[in-house]
């Protein structure tokens, strides 16, 4: 399995929680990662994601819109940039 770092700023954290239900998923410890990365004082934060965890993140993603907050799409070209990491692309 292979892990990375995804850094994200606090504005882009809350973008994320906001679109990814914590509550579907409390075995994962994805969830504790998250939740310790909101609590932090620290900003930005890294945080150490499975190429696995970061698929599941992505299918809770809806369709973007053009009135997608900026923070939004931050979280979205991240993302996209550790998968290619992982691919090797």
């Amino acid at each position: 399995m292979q892990r990375g770092i995804l850094t994200l700023t606090k504005d882009e954290l809350k973008a994320l929680l906001q679109v990814f239900d914590v509550t579907k998923y409390p075995e994962m410890h994805l969830v504790n990662k998250l939740q310790a990365a909101m609590d932090s004082q620290i900003d930005p934060v890294s945080l150490e994601i499975s190429e696995d965890e970061l698929e599941v993140m992505n299918d809770e993603f809806a369709i973007p819109s053009p009135s997608e907050p900026e923070s939004m799409k931050g979280v979205r070209q991240k993302f996209t940039t550790l998968m290619m990491n992982f691919r090797g692309i």
